[in-house]
């Protein structure tokens, strides 16, 4: 195991750092709005769907910025820059714990679990409070609501969701988490073939495959409302 090496190359004169990582956000990113392209040229009008789509736009974005901002180009901005993903993200996870209770709620019609759409709120709230104060502007907050929503909110509801209908599309949003995990062991045990290539390069590709599985579960999820 290799420990992650800051590197850099210069192109035309133009200093890039950490290039691949760099590059492999770009993948991530662009893999996330290709998906939300496809999936809003669906004619779905259900509102769980919307959410799910969105979900897309503003993880795309994060991680785009975090490509250019957090990587390339991070010696010509502040370390605060860093937010703007970070908020990016936040807000992707807001619409995504959002699109799983109303899939949720659409086959639990007297589900007492309508409170959770204040929790989210509150929880993205809670999230901007914190980095916007630069003594917790740190990614560790960004994890953790990264963590507490998929792992308390929306894991839960499509898991749920499942259960009671047997639905293809739940099925294969649930495999999409499962496949998660494979990403963030990677980088969590800094997995690392080479300092050009590190186990946040690794995870990117990783992540970025782990999109394209959610993709095809929330377009099954689009077909299904529609022939509700």
């Amino acid at each position: 195991m290799i420990d992650f090496v800051m590197t850099e190359i210069e192109v035309l004169g133009v200093k890039i750092l950490e290039p691949m990582t760099s590059f492999t956000d770009l993948i991530t990113g662009s893999v996330c709005y290709i998906i939300f392209f496809l999936l809003n040229k669906e004619e779905v009008k259900e509102p769980a769907y919307r959410y799910l789509k969105f979900y897309f736009l503003f993880i795309g974005t994060a991680t785009l910025w975090g490509a250019i901002f957090s990587h390339a180009f991070l010696y010509l901005v502040t370390f605060s820059w860093k937010a703007v993903g970070w908020s990016s993200s936040a807000v992707g996870m807001y619409l995504i714990e959002n699109g799983a209770l109303l899939n949720y709620k659409r086959h639990h019609p007297e589900t007492k679990l309508g409170f959770l759409k204040y929790v989210f709120a509150l929880q993205l709230l809670i999230f901007f409070l914190l980095i916007l104060n630069p003594g917790t502007r740190v990614f560790t907050v960004t994890n953790s609501n990264i963590a507490i929503g998929m792992i308390l909110f929306v894991f839960p509801l499509f898991l749920m969701t499942y259960l009671k209908t047997k639905s293809r599309g739940n099925k294969m949003i649930l495999y999409f988490f499962f496949a998660s995990l494979i990403p963030g062991l990677t980088f969590n045990t800094k997995l690392t073939l080479h300092d050009f290539f590190n186990y946040h390069d690794i995870s990117h590709i990783l992540m970025a495959l782990c999109m394209v599985l959610l993709y095809f579960g929330v377009k099954q999820l689009g077909k299904e409302y529609e022939l509700a």
